[in-house]
């Protein structure tokens, strides 16, 4: 029996009762031991954000809209070898990816959290896992392309879209009961504060195409993993993002019309939410934001729910 592990970095593991979202559930492995050292506060002040949970029936209103990237601006589960580069470069499109921190206050430490990967999709939109979202009682941020500890810039979600069911955010312990749609809706997008996409440029969104997208290396993925830099705190940026290229789908399950991926990207904690993408004619297309990983591939939640969400929240929260 293979475990399947959600990628979530734990900055520390509950003791206490969590009112997450979408927990961690019987079979899922938590990883990354107590570690007070990367207990944090954040600043006074922080928003907490609102939870918009939406129906399928919702996101069915905004199938077909296309959600189009913008131009270029001026301005562990290792699979053989580890493919992963150091991506440290402020070239178009690196500002559009960055890193979420989500933290939800608890006892007996201060405060407990994750941190995950994430992409802008909007003006003032940002696309990461589901289960990257701690709780509904703390902050959540996000931080575009996070390369130096003394110049991190970040902002606050004042929303948080999701689909108002727990069905398709789910990953079996035992690989062999998953039905194939698990982590099909494990997404959620993040309504930002302030206009990040409007100053560095953000993804579009697509579902893949089986057809001509399947067993081609046509995907990049960028993320935070865990193994690649030191140990995370709140307010430093000792993580660094890692790229890598040539990744192909494998396979696109039939759920809902479509996905989740499953891909041969290599990945590990603190790359859950980090896009699958491809650059074509200059744009960045984005398919599947990271959500789990084993020994035989890395999946992504993807589909039309995935798709006709950010054409919601680009209308709804413009």
């Amino acid at each position: 029996m293979r475990s399947f592990k959600l990628y979530v970095v734990t900055v520390v593991l509950a003791l206490c009762p969590i009112a997450s979202l979408a927990p961690l559930h019987e079979g899922a492995d938590q990883i990354h031991p107590r570690n007070p050292s990367m207990v944090a506060r954040p600043p006074d002040g922080a928003p907490i954000p609102r939870f918009r949970l939406v129906s399928p029936s919702q996101l069915a209103a905004y199938s077909g809209i296309p959600v189009p990237p913008t131009s270029r601006l001026q301005a562990r589960g290792i699979i053989g070898a580890d493919h992963r580069v150091l991506y440290d470069t402020h070239e178009y499109p690196s500002k559009l990816f960055g890193r979420v921190l989500s933290l939800e206050p608890c006892c007996p430490e201060p405060w407990l959290g994750r941190t995950c990967s994430a992409s802008l999709i909007g003006p003032r939109h940002a696309m990461t896992a589901r289960h990257c979202i701690y709780s509904q009682n703390g902050p959540v941020r996000f931080e575009p392309n996070v390369l130096d500890a003394g110049k991190i810039e970040l902002s606050y979600a004042l929303d948080v879209i999701m689909l108002g069911t727990a069905e398709g955010i789910e990953v079996p312990g035992d690989i062999n009961k998953m039905n194939g749609c698990a982590q099909v809706n494990d997404w959620a997008i993040l309504i930002l504060e302030d206009r990040l996409g409007d100053r560095y440029g953000y993804v579009g969104a697509k579902e893949i195409d089986p057809a001509t997208q399947i067993n081609k290396q046509l995907f990049s993925y960028v993320g935070y993993p865990t193994d690649k830099e030191a140990a995370y705190t709140w307010d430093d940026a000792t993580r660094r993002p890692h790229r890598q290229d040539g990744i192909s789908v494998l396979r696109a399950e039939t759920c809902e019309k479509c996905c989740p991926l499953l891909t041969d990207a290599d990945s590990i904690s603190g790359q859950s939410g980090g896009p699958l993408f491809s650059m074509e004619d200059g744009l960045v297309w984005q398919y599947g934001a990271g959500s789990g990983s084993a020994d035989f591939g890395s999946t992504f939640a993807s589909g039309p729910h995935f798709v006709n969400a950010v054409a919601m929240a680009r209308k709804e929260y413009p």
